[in-house]
């Protein structure tokens, strides 16, 4: 069943990703104000470095949702009997977040936070010890730069003084 209406999914989240990605290096430039922005702990204070992290986060967790979405897709032709619903819809919610992010949303930068920690801590305590604290860290630091653009983002856009990023 997965890997039937798998493949279309897997295509649309690569082809909705690369184009707002493809739509984001338009203004690329233009956002980033002639500054360098750090790629691991940047420097958010403005409404257009807001973006641009923003935009960086909800990438990745585009890239992550589609190989995530193509790793359970082959586990499914593979082997039928390690067939998961939920792993499946793991990449298909982790795609809703990246595009919630890409839209700026505050709560989608905290459920992807939220959701991303569950499940590699829910790895880990099943014994995938390694992978899962490296991969905790790197896409925790994506998430938090999310959560860090939302909130400076609307606190430029709203006027809203007391939101500290």
């Amino acid at each position: 069943m997965i890997p039937a209406i798998g493949w279309p999914i897997l295509i649309v989240v690569f082809i909705v990703g690369f184009y707002y990605m493809a739509k984001f290096e338009d203004k690329w430039e233009e956002l980033k104000e002639g500054k360098k922005i750090a790629i691991i702990w940047p420097n958010i204070t403005s409404k257009n470095i807001a973006l641009v992290v923003g935009y960086r986060c909800a990438f990745i967790s585009f890239i992550f949702s589609g190989i995530s979405i193509a790793s359970h897709i082959l586990i499914a032709i593979l082997d039928k009997s390690k067939i998961n619903i939920w792993w499946f819809a793991d990449g298909i919610i982790m795609f809703a977040v990246g595009y919630g992010i890409y839209k700026m949303s505050r709560f989608a930068a905290v459920l992807g936070l939220i959701f991303y920690g569950l499940g590699r801590i829910y790895l880990f305590i099943n014994g995938s010890y390694i992978t899962s604290f490296i991969s905790l860290i790197i896409f925790g630091l994506v998430y938090v730069n999310a959560i860090r653009a939302t909130m400076v983002y609307h606190k430029n856009t709203c006027g809203l003084d007391n939101i500290i990023a």
